[in-house]
């Protein structure tokens, strides 16, 4: 019986963070709409579910000097900018052409 009281302490904690996520990007975006959040690069109202799932996909690679970011979308930095988040490893450089 304690399994299910933590599991569902955990699950209102994780939508405390996501009302809250969403709610911190619609006050500092002003209410207005931010590109990229929905396919094909189109601009959308955020909500905690586009808001997430623009960071999709992203993930870390661990090279030689340590863990590095993929390259971030202009949209992730943008969102990352609003909530104020320093992004905690470096990107990973540009591939030269």
């Amino acid at each position: 019986m304690a399994e299910r009281g933590n599991l569902v302490s955990l699950v209102g904690i994780a939508l405390l963070i996501f009302g809250l996520i969403e709610s911190e990007v619609r006050k500092t975006s002003n209410g207005k709409q931010i590109a990229g959040l929905l396919p094909e690069n189109r601009a959308a109202i955020p909500t905690g579910r586009n808001i997430l799932a623009a960071f999709q996909g992203l993930g870390l690679t661990y090279t030689t000097k340590g863990i590095a970011l993929d390259r971030l979308t202009t949209t992730q930095r943008h969102i990352l900018k609003l909530l104020q988040i320093e992004p905690p490893w470096p990107e990973q450089p540009t591939m030269a052409t």
